[in-house]
């Protein structure tokens, strides 16, 4: 498992003085993805984009708190950090600190026994230090007054396990003539005792660099020997890691790159020698294959083995290559989008039974099944958010049930307005009616009440008239369906109730006021403190019934695309909103944990140029979706982020350079899906990792048996969760009028 085949030589392309290694003929290493309608996916991916997630080391770990990089250090916070200041380009190179205790996290990769702390730091109103690594408390020490200085602390006593620690800085005393800091901080290094030279470590102010060698400029991080820096990633088959090698200064120099896996192997990809005359030199180029750790959690190690005095080798511009995926998603008219609530997998085909959802089973055999999909909130109106606006849940901030999609962001019928097309929404759950803010910008929006006597098909239906109706407008149309589904209230008559299995059930679950009977067992308002099997029978029998019906409705809708001959120019998404959950958990809460059986739902898609009845494994998430619907109609995609669309990913399932994961953001809560891996937890804690692979339900916590990958999936998230953070718009509440009061009455909420 997380093992690949080694059987491949990797080495360096275009030397011939090294082992070779297989490679193909670069590409031009374009930037990363544009957001165009017209753009493919992203043909390179660059490294030094997200020098933040990556660890700087010399003799150990090196943390930069001078600089936004100590960001990654600090726990498990989002930040932003108050308590110290990174230095801003062009001031000095000094983090005040406001706080009398600033908190930091290392990871060591190995065992280590007589560890000592270097700290390069100022006094300002506190005058002492002391440190705390894993609690212990180390000798205080005074802070240097005139100029910044260097207090080394230790040894710790004992051995450092492989794994976390904490690194607490503690200021004390005080200096009454000064105001404000307490102190300035420039680095940390949590020094690991082996062979090589002591010199003041690589910072963010002195690492990257602009270097000219040979008239060609490239940025890169320069580094002095012995120093590293190594980074997180998660490469797909075709992946090809390129960069220049060279050495700023004069003299030479070894570089090396390596990779570092989770079960502990360390690869050496290339080794090259590299040097200058008079200050001048040239790149070398190289090109190392990854296939051997498709799918995999690796760490890709940039190394200065050796250089001469003064001088450094420079990493050029890292960045994973791959051939972009050909054609470009297709441009259809036509897109439909059902969005069911409640919708486990095992309700319907291809996981449950097909026989009872022909139409369904149907759809399964001529489309792309999403096995990765998982949604990004169990939280019903943030998912639709980020469906229509490609904005993610750190952007949308709809993190509770009484906020609002906000009103300054787009939806995607804005955009097929000004193209001249038009949209609708017909939606019978409550979460995206008006009250919510989904009612605006829609050519045609309607809400129904769940409390209305109307058949719960009945937007389905009004979708299928309303789709015949404007076939003359030869511009975009989009139709987007919200059903209750497999939520309750279902659309089961009492004669249809009083048939279905178990026989004689006298228990909680009833057809209309089955929302209530839930919520009551949930929040403890009756006796009863669980579901009883007799319960979870009675419960899905009338589930599958509401969605046999779902099931005609949905196949008189495919029937009238047919008909009209636009079946094969549609985009058709079909999928669950947020998972009902399984047993034993009470199902459907309005807001429920971050879990896998509420956050994989369905997702099943047939293309105008249909892949039939491919299943997918990439994590996706809801924004992959939303690009796939704003490009499918030849609109600008306003998210952010690099990932392939789902017409790319089901021509090619590798067809990102370096996956990112899906991240699902509730309040203070987490949940990040990686290829096998799954990271949850609350914000400031430390989170609990399973293997998926090995254990589907995530009974087990392995986060202290598999650090590499505890360490490195912490940090991906961060690079997702942080993505368009500066673009969040404000918190809006929802203002709830009385017919969606009643109708998430009959919700249940």
């Amino acid at each position: 498992m997380h093992k690949a085949s080694l059987s491949l030589l990797l080495a360096v392309a275009c030397t011939h003085s090294d082992p070779p290694t297989p490679s193909d003929t670069p590409p031009d290493a374009t930037a990363a993805a544009s957001h165009s309608a017209s753009a493919s996916i992203p043909t390179a991916v660059s490294l030094w984009e997200d020098l933040s997630l990556c660890d700087v080391r010399h003799q150990g770990l090196v943390i930069d708190a001078a600089s936004d990089w100590a960001d990654s250090h600090r726990g498990y916070f989002l930040g932003p950090f108050t308590d110290t200041q990174a230095s801003q380009p062009g001031q000095s190179a000094l983090a005040p600190v406001q706080n009398a205790r600033v908190d930091y996290e290392f990871w060591s990769d190995r065992e280590a026994r007589d560890v000592r702390i270097t700290v390069r730091a100022q006094a300002h109103a506190a005058t002492r230090l002391s440190l705390d690594v894993d609690g212990f408390r180390l000798p205080e020490q005074r802070l240097p007054t005139a100029a910044p200085g260097l207090l080394t602390f230790g040894p710790v006593p004992g051995e450092l396990a492989r794994g976390r620690h904490s690194l607490s800085l503690r200021l004390g005393g005080r200096d009454k003539t000064q105001l404000g800091a307490k102190a300035y901080l420039d680095w940390l290094r949590v020094h690991l005792p082996d062979d090589g030279t002591s010199y003041v470590p690589p910072t963010k102010s002195n690492l990257l660099q602009d270097v000219a060698l040979g008239d060609q400029p490239r940025r890169v991080v320069a580094l002095r020997a012995p120093a590293s820096i190594r980074c997180p990633l998660f490469p797909t088959r075709g992946t090809r890691l390129a960069l220049d090698l060279g050495y700023w200064g004069t003299g030479e120099g070894i570089g090396q790159i390596k990779l570092l896996t989770a079960d502990g192997r360390t690869i050496l990809l290339a080794e090259q020698k590299v040097a200058a005359e008079e200050q001048r030199g040239t790149w070398t180029p190289l090109e190392l294959s990854l296939d051997a750790f498709d799918h995999q959690l690796v760490a890709v190690e940039f190394d200065a083995l050796q250089t001469s005095a003064g001088g450094r080798v420079a990493f050029a511009e890292p960045r994973l290559l791959r051939a972009p995926v050909a054609p470009a998603t297709p441009k259809t008219t036509n897109v439909v989008l059902v969005l069911v609530s409640g919708l486990g997998r095992r309700l319907l085909p291809p996981w449950g039974d097909a026989a009872s959802m022909p139409n369904l089973a149907e759809f399964v055999r001529t489309s792309t099944v999403f096995e990765g999909y998982r949604a990004n909130s169990t939280i019903v109106p943030a998912v639709a958010a980020t469906l229509l606006t490609g904005a993610s849940v750190s952007q949308h901030r709809i993190m509770d049930l009484s906020a609002r999609l906000p009103a300054r962001l787009p939806v995607i019928a804005d955009q097929v307005r000004a193209l001249g097309g038009t949209s609708a929404f017909f939606t019978n759950v409550p979460f995206t009616f008006d009250a919510f803010g989904f009612g605006r910008a829609w050519s045609r929006f309607q809400a129904y009440s769940p409390r209305q006597d109307l058949p719960a098909t009945e937007p389905l239906r009004e979708g299928r008239i309303w789709l015949e109706q404007a076939a003359a407008n030869p511009n975009s149309k989009l139709l987007v369906l919200h059903l209750s589904g497999a939520h309750p209230p279902w659309d089961v008559t009492l004669d249809e109730a009083k048939v279905l299995p178990p026989k004689d059930y006298t228990g909680v679950i009833d057809a209309r006021r089955g929302a209530a009977s839930l919520s009551d067992v949930r929040n403890g308002r009756v006796k009863q403190k669980a579901l009883s099997a007799q319960d979870w029978i009675r419960l899905t029998e009338l589930q599958r019934t509401a969605l046999r019906k779902l099931d005609q409705s949905f196949g008189t809708l495919l029937k009238a695309l047919d008909r009209d001959s636009r079946v094969h120019d549609s985009l058709v998404v079909f999928m669950g909103d947020v998972a009902m959950g399984d047993p034993p958990v009470t199902p459907l809460a309005a807001i429920g944990n971050l879990e896998e059986a509420r956050l994989a739902a369905p997702l099943i898609v047939r293309f105008p140029a249909t892949n039939e009845g491919r299943r997918i494994t990439s994590t996706v998430g809801p924004e992959t979706i939303s690009r796939t619907l704003y490009e499918s109609l030849g609109l600008h995609w306003p998210g952010e982020g690099s990932m392939p669309t789902l017409d790319e990913l089901a021509r090619d399932p590798s067809a990102s350079p370096n996956a990112s994961g899906s991240l699902a953001l509730q309040g203070d809560r987490f949940a990040f899906t990686l290829g096998p891996w799954l990271l949850t937890g609350h914000f400031g804690e430390q989170p609990a990792l399973c293997d998926l692979e090995i254990d589907p339900s995530c009974h087990e916590n392995v986060f202290g048996r598999e650090p590499f990958a505890a360490q490195w999936l912490w940090r991906l998230l961060l690079k997702v969760a942080r993505q368009g953070g500066g673009q969040a718009v404000p918190r809006e509440a929802a203002e709830l009028d009385d017919d969606t009061r009643a109708s998430l009455d009959a919700f249940g909420l």
